[in-house]
């Protein structure tokens, strides 16, 4: 059997247009466009994130480093304080045993010292030169020099006062002469410095 019913309506079959198919060129070219998008919009993500990661580790390292140098400073500071005061101390030692072995070899360094000091001391009215009595001879040796510089002097013997000095006393000044004294006023100025 023939179908013989007639087309009704020809303007629709006129409108049709079947599909177009790109060629295979263009819709390759386009998958790699589409390919090369995404991988470069994921390679800038990646890039963004693995910086911003970098930078936060950087930020910890910098930190820790700079905790470590505080620390470093503090316990260069500790080992500064805690030595001075040793290091001092040790020059000090080995001066005082270098002065002691100068004034043994030549004890008229003791009265150098006090000559030193007479000449420094205000010289109004009497002297008084107080010596430990080991030094007695040196000093009356030495007594026509020393009158020479005040004309009122009087030689004290003193067993206190120790054999490596004398004590220069006026109206109004002292000056001592003993080494360890000197040492000891000499330690006092250093460490008020330190």
């Amino acid at each position: 059997m023939l179908y013989k019913r007639r087309i009704e309506n020809p303007d629709s079959v006129s409108n049709f247009s079947p599909p177009v198919f790109e060629d295979s060129l263009r819709i390759a070219q386009r998958l790699e466009d589409m390919e090369r998008d995404a991988y470069e919009r994921g390679f800038h993500q990646g890039r963004r994130a693995g910086l911003e990661m970098a930078e936060k580790e950087a930020a910890l390292i910098i930190s820790r480093l700079e905790d470590l140098i505080a620390q470093f400073i503090a316990f260069r500071e500790e080992i500064e304080r805690d030595l001075k005061p040793k290091i001092l101390e040790l020059s000090v030692s080995i001066a005082r045993k270098i002065i002691m072995k100068e004034i043994e070899a030549d004890p008229e360094i003791v009265l150098r010292l006090t000559e030193e000091a007479i000449k420094r001391i205000e010289r109004q009215g009497q002297l008084k030169i107080k010596i430990n009595p080991l030094l007695k001879d040196l000093f009356e040796k030495a007594s026509p020099g020393l009158l020479r510089l005040h004309q009122d002097i009087v030689i004290d013997m003193d067993p206190s006062m120790p054999a490596y000095g004398a004590e220069i006393v006026s109206e109004t000044q002292v000056i001592t002469t003993d080494i360890d004294e000197q040492l000891k006023t000499l330690i006092k100025d250093i460490a008020e410095r330190l």
